[in-house]
């Protein structure tokens, strides 16, 4: 699929199809986490903003490219469709609570260079560096960021301001995707509350009283859902279609799923 929003709308405009499943893309939301991209992150109005299907010249240079897109490419073929919200990305495995670092032995040992992060940062990227500075194994002479010459970089750690700042953009695109469904009739999966769920204590609880925790839904990166994880996300898709258009999909049996999956993997 092409990344220029022109050409993803001419892309749409001219296929043939009768349902969507809209989603803002995983990657890119990552993306800007872990300091490689800066995905498009300010939405289109407010909470009380009423997202109009045709834009004057004002109005256009102030939309959100998803909002151009829905009204340009999704709406004027009158399908049906779901709309995915985004989950908290803080919640998902890969991001490691800097805390853990700070109250370590680690901190004591060389906490006049390691205090040099502490003020601005909240989190570590689950990389093979946080796993040489936990482990024990490690000389301690050959730990990444305890050291000047071996310092940690900007894709190593997660600031407050750079958190507060993406999880405000993220808020606000949950917003918007909200309104787009009040305002156009589309239904919204809470993948966003999925993942709150599947963090819980108790986790996330299948049809069937399966318990699902975040070692299950996660890949071993901690960053993506693993197979298993896809196929609850894919139920949940087909639940919010079931229940918003009287469809009748069956759902993926996920102990079967998982039953398979390990067999497969032997």
């Amino acid at each position: 699929f092409p990344e220029s929003p022109n050409q993803q709308i001419e892309e749409v405009k001219k296929g043939e199809f009768d349902f969507f499943i809209f989603e803002s893309g995983y990657d890119e939301i990552v993306s800007i986490y872990t300091a490689t991209g800066s995905p498009h992150l300010i939405p289109t109005g407010g909470p009380t903003y009423e997202f109009k299907t045709e834009l004057t010249f004002d109005e256009r240079v102030y939309a959100s490219e998803e909002h151009i897109f829905f009204i340009e490419a999704i709406l004027p073929k009158k399908i049906k469709g779901v709309i995915l919200n985004i989950p908290d990305l803080l919640d998902i495995p890969a991001f490691f609570d800097a805390k853990k670092i700070f109250e370590s032995t680690l901190y004591n040992f060389n906490g006049s260079f390691l205090k040099n992060y502490q003020g601005d940062v909240k989190k570590f990227v689950k990389s093979s560096k946080v796993d040489s500075l936990l482990s024990p194994n490690v000389n301690i002479l050959l730990k990444p960021g305890l050291w000047k010459h071996a310092p940690f970089d900007k894709t190593d750690i997660i600031g407050k301001y750079q958190i507060d700042w993406v999880q405000g953009g993220l808020t606000a695109l949950n917003e918007q995707y909200k309104g787009f469904g009040k305002s156009w009739g589309y239904p919204v999966v809470d993948i966003h509350g999925l993942y709150k769920e599947i963090n819980s204590e108790s986790g996330y609880q299948t049809e069937s009283g399966l318990r699902i925790d975040a070692k299950t839904f996660f890949s071993s990166d901690g960053m993506f859902p693993s197979p298993i994880g896809n196929a609850i996300i894919a139920n949940e898709i087909i639940k919010t279609i079931n229940n918003y258009y009287k469809a009748e999909i069956e759902l993926i049996s996920i102990s079967e799923f998982i039953a398979s999956w390990n067999s497969s993997r032997k």
